[in-house]
């Protein structure tokens, strides 16, 4: 599976557990889905170690939200002293199969989609959402936990969606 691919199912598992209980108390997800990512994150995603946080840490892109208590650059910094609570955060929001409340926030920016089309149109825009830093360490920790769920069990993929497979 490519992980361009995997990171989209991951996205979607973490946008569908972040939209507000609002909108999830109007329509309600069937039982089956909920037992899928239960037995999913439960079952099959091992705990992330510290060494794997504070390597998706230091090879993020240095950069920062005004969502983000502390800049990117002072994280790295002190990697080494902010790690435990870190990974702690990381493995809750794994074991609990949803991010922490103060993760499901992002700024939201509307870009125009070509720089031609007419300001006034608001379908010309699209939105572009600006996350912490600390949502998108553990989407990269679930990106590579469900890439390795979807590499050990029977899921079958087409051969262009594999990892060297040919289209």
């Amino acid at each position: 599976m490519s992980c361009q691919r995997t990171g989209l199912l991951a996205k979607r598992l973490v946008v569908r557990h972040t939209v507000p209980d609002t909108l999830t108390q109007q329509r309600k997800r069937p039982a089956t889905y909920s037992k899928t990512i239960d037995s999913i994150t439960r079952r099959s995603f091992r705990p992330c170690t510290s060494a794997e946080v504070r390597r998706i840490i230091m090879t993020s892109v240095v950069k920062s939200c005004s969502l983000d208590p502390v800049t990117m650059f002072i994280v790295r910094e002190f990697v080494d002293l902010l790690l435990p609570y870190l990974t702690s955060m990381v493995n809750a929001s794994l074991t609990q199969g949803r991010s922490p409340l103060s993760q499901r926030h992002a700024v939201v920016t509307p870009l125009l989609k070509k720089t031609r089309l007419d300001l006034a149109d608001t379908s010309n825009f699209h939105p572009v959402s600006n996350l912490s830093f600390m949502s998108k360490v553990i989407e990269r920790a679930v990106v590579s936990r469900l890439t390795e769920y979807l590499s050990a069990t029977t899921f079958y993929l087409a051969s262009n969606q594999r990892t060297g497979g040919s289209t």
